[in-house]
């Protein structure tokens, strides 16, 4: 084995490497300079999670994912969402998956099982921990998904993971991004048989497969350390078009879309060569996912959006896809910076 490193000062130094490498069996090599590349500069973002009190469970999984790695972070409730000053708190905010339909990630738990207490009681005391909450119904509300807009305009990066892109997509903070097929939460369903069944009637069903995906723009920092075509783990998530210039307007003779604006596509699914979607499970319809984003990168006034059409964090298991989500957090600020250039 080879080990080669650049020139450092100091021949205690130079003893040391060539003592351990006599121990461990590995030859050092000196360079008269280190390799030249692009560089940027990646401040620690203050780094927020929204983690909604209708769906606690789904986004635990981010915490854990967090904590596991000692990741500091700020846990963010529906109450804080609806207060704003986004943007004197946080550089990025991460919204998880979440097994809820659009309205009830704005409306949450319906106002009128409230007002509903989450806090440490002699009778509850189990509750109030990591968050509490005089009451935990009524969501963000339409008011509060103003002030996340609020946020991305005024600079913030918002980022999306698997159906909570849903709300940044459908929800208007994004424009020009259609929802094609798929992606019914069990919530939407009732749960149990008819959930499955509605999963199992999709026509597109891809539930928990291993897929392969192109990179789009190798550029971005998202994808550092990924090479061009790759693949990742995703579940029965709505299936969203390639972003176009704008959607039809209500009112016209004749109805038509605009141009396709691809630029905010960073990964897209299915590989170009032709290799099968499927590398590790099953896909019925995989057709008609592949070309559609996998990963978007939309400006959104001042700040950006990035929209994943699958879940990095899946219960901590697909630690290959996770330096996606870690490689868009770290280089938030060249992120941002990007709106410039486009």
């Amino acid at each position: 084995m080879r080990v080669v490193r650049t020139r450092t000062d100091g021949p205690a130094l130079n003893g040391a490497l060539a003592k351990t490498g006599a121990n461990l069996g590995l030859n050092f090599a000196s360079l008269g300079a280190g390799p030249s590349s692009p560089t940027h500069p990646a401040p620690v973002p203050r780094l927020g999670i929204w983690v909604p009190w209708a769906d606690t469970d789904s986004i635990g999984w981010v915490r854990y994912s967090l904590d596991q790695r000692h990741i500091p972070y700020t846990y963010v409730r529906d109450e804080d969402i609806r207060k704003g000053n986004l943007n004197k708190k946080f550089d990025v905010i991460v919204y998880g998956n979440v097994d809820l339909e659009l309205a009830a990630q704005i409306e949450g738990i319906p106002k009128a099982w409230g007002p509903m207490s989450f806090k440490k009681t002699a009778a509850t005391p189990a509750l109030g921990t990591p968050a509490e909450s005089d009451d935990i119904t009524g969501g963000i509300g339409y008011e509060g998904l103003a002030k996340i807009q609020q946020f991305i305009d005024g600079g913030g990066l918002m980022v999306t993971l698997g159906n909570g892109t849903m709300l940044a997509l459908e929800g208007g903070l994004v424009r020009g991004v259609r929802r094609e097929s798929g992606g019914v939460p069990r919530s939407s369903t009732g749960g149990g048989a008819a959930a499955a069944a509605a999963s199992q009637n999709a026509e597109t069903r891809t539930p928990g497969s291993e897929l392969r995906v192109s990179i789009d723009r190798p550029d971005s920092p998202i994808v550092y350390g990924y090479p061009t075509q790759t693949h990742v783990f995703r579940e029965n998530y709505a299936i969203y078009s390639t972003p176009r210039r704008w959607l039809r307007m209500a009112y016209c003779t004749t109805c038509l879309d605009g141009p396709f604006d691809p630029r905010g596509v960073v990964m897209e699914w299915g590989d170009r060569d032709g290799a099968p979607l499927v590398i590790s499970g099953q896909a019925w319809g995989g057709e008609n996912l592949i070309g559609h984003p996998a990963i978007l990168d939309m400006p959104v006034g001042k700040g950006h959006v990035v929209a994943f059409n699958f879940n990095p964090l899946h219960r901590d298991m697909n630690r290959g896809d996770q330096r996606f989500l870690w490689n868009t957090i770290i280089n938030w600020q060249a992120i941002v910076g990007n709106n410039d250039a486009r």
